[in-house]
């Protein structure tokens, strides 16, 4: 989790009778955003950029750096079934576990073009549906 916002107290209010006073806490809207210093490395080649772009899409994100972990840039698990859909809907055969091996887009892209990841055949419904029962 990234705090979007950080405020400094010099003591945290306390109620009459000295416990926490969570309402007389400044308003979070109120917060001077955290600006953090980060290296925005673009990507290079199609498949980094391809990668990039449904990251970026999914994320919500204008940029961001092809080295940064999916975590690190907010991602939680139902967000990386997301990217896994759109990334197979793109042609790119990579799946959730891919993404958790593999979590930021240069390592993934390199495993693409290494050819270390290659396409399994998914089971559908069909492979689970039982047979019409005949006659009885």
């Amino acid at each position: 989790m990234v705090p979007a916002g950080w405020v400094t107290l010099r003591y945290m209010p306390q109620t009459a009778n000295g416990k926490r006073d969570r309402k007389g806490l400044p308003d979070p809207k109120d917060a001077a955003p955290i600006r953090l210093l980060r290296t925005i490395e673009p990507p290079v080649g199609p498949i980094e950029t391809q990668i990039a772009d449904i990251w970026r899409d999914v994320l919500g994100l204008e940029e961001l750096s092809v080295t940064e972990t999916i975590f690190a840039l907010g991602a939680d698990s139902l967000t990386i079934f997301r990217l896994a859909a759109r990334q197979i809907e793109a042609g790119l055969d990579l799946e959730a576990r891919h993404i958790l091996e593999h979590c930021t887009v240069r390592a993934l892209a390199a495993q693409v073009q290494a050819g270390s990841i290659s396409a399994q055949k998914r089971p559908s419904l069909a492979d689970f549906r039982r047979t019409p029962r005949t006659g009885t």
